[in-house]
């Protein structure tokens, strides 16, 4: 089994949709589609999205195969889907006002 057999386990496991398991990751539905049907290669953008989302999954299996699907050796997503979408949107709130200040500064 390849990488993306292993990716299809992930969702399997975690038992959801492609669009629940897309935003879980913060990437857009249809570009995970993609990845799922084989339109797109498998991207390093794919791999950080879930090494940074699912973080009890192991790197050594999603790549290699090799060794346990879980570091921890049970299925558990540590931040809900919810919690994810939230923390991206806060960080995207927190570049607007970033960038919104730098362009008061320049107005002043």
């Amino acid at each position: 089994m390849g990488v993306l057999g292993r990716i299809k386990q992930i969702i399997s496991a975690n038992e959801l949709s492609v669009s629940a398991f897309a935003k879980s990751i913060g990437l857009a539905q249809v570009t995970v589609n993609n990845y799922i049907l084989g339109k797109r290669k498998i991207s390093f953008e794919l791999i950080d999205a879930i090494a940074k989302n699912y973080p009890n999954i192991s790197l050594e299996w999603l790549l290699r195969g090799e060794g346990e699907m879980y570091v921890s050796n049970k299925p558990q997503q540590t931040t809900s889907i919810g919690e994810a979408y939230y923390q991206k949107m806060l960080r995207e709130m927190e570049a607007m006002k970033n960038r919104l200040n730098s362009l008061e500064g320049k107005v002043s």
